[in-house]
């Protein structure tokens, strides 16, 4: 394995249970073939603070975990009931502390969202993990269309399939169409938290300019959601010499609403439509910036 480790930037309802699953898959299956029966050396941990949460996906290389009372059990599981044998939960300096010991190895880090705080603390957490063991960061994350994905986010908060999340319940409105007519829907969810930008304060070019700048310098590897197979299968080839195989993909967990009579933005009224597209005009040129011109060039 060379030096690299993908850290993914998880942008809610941008497949992101999907690239982790599939993740976990591929590791579980290059890892731990030759290794005895449920040996379990492959684990997700979560690393969570006020400021940063982090999944990180590692390979355990001795057994002192298993009875460490520092590594517990994830904290969804707990809330579910289940006894998860593939994912616990500690704090960051323990982690440190493993990694310093040589005790893992440390296969990927997900920077996922703590609500709409700052999330570049948590890619600096990533960094300093990654210095500890020598490695360097091959960042990437997915975008999707702002209508596609303000539809699913809306379906997925007022379902049942979010109820573990923090975040379930908060959209009010009583039908999509009220919310994306509703000052609730989100103007760059992306923007905000990459900026660092006040949240009273609009998004301008400025803003924009300031979170494209910071994509590029640290040079994140973008596609659209259409073609999140392509990016993971060319993030774990680049990082572990290893493509992903059909069994990982097919397996794999999608975190998908089960609502499944949705619209296009075609279908509103003129009126509505306008709105919601000045509402997003950012997050849509953001999508445009990295991915249009890319699927243009695919098709």
């Amino acid at each position: 394995m060379n030096s690299l480790v993908p850290v993914h930037l998880h942008i809610p309802k941008n497949a992101g249970t999907y690239v982790q699953d599939v993740f976990n898959r591929y590791f579980i299956r290059i890892l731990e073939r030759e290794k005895k029966k449920e040996a379990f050396c492959v684990q997700k941990i979560s690393v969570e603070s006020p400021l940063f949460n982090l999944t990180l996906t590692v390979e355990f290389l001795t057994d002192y975990w298993k009875n460490d009372e520092n590594m517990k059990a994830h904290p969804v599981a707990v809330m579910r009931g289940k006894n998860n044998r593939r994912a616990k939960s500690c704090g960051i300096e323990t982690f440190k502390t493993y990694l310093r010991n040589k005790q893992l190895r440390l296969l990927a880090v997900v920077i996922e969202p703590v609500g709409n705080q700052d999330v570049r603390s948590g890619l600096f957490q990533a960094y300093e993990l990654l210095d500890i063991c020598g490695k360097t960061p091959l960042n990437f994350l997915i975008l999707r269309d702002a209508f596609s994905r303000q539809q699913s986010l809306y379906y997925y908060l007022t379902g049942e399939e979010s109820s573990h999340e923090p975040t379930h319940g908060s959209i009010k409105q009583e039908s999509f169409l009220d919310y994306i007519k509703s000052e609730k829907v989100e103007d760059s969810w992306l923007i905000r938290v990459i900026s660092g930008m006040p949240a009273e304060e609009s998004i301008s070019k400025g803003w924009f300019n300031l979170a494209a700048r910071f994509l590029d310098f640290h040079n994140f590897e973008i596609k659209s959601i259409e073609n999140t197979d392509i990016l993971i299968n060319q993030v774990l080839l680049n990082c572990f010499n290893r493509k992903v195989s059909d069994s990982d993909r097919e397996r794999a967990l999608k975190n998908v609403s089960s609502k499944s009579a949705k619209i296009t933005i075609d279908d509103l009224d003129e009126e509505t439509k306008q709105k919601f597209l000045n509402r997003t005009q950012w997050d849509r040129k953001l999508w445009e910036r990295y991915c249009q011109n890319a699927n243009i060039t695919q098709t």
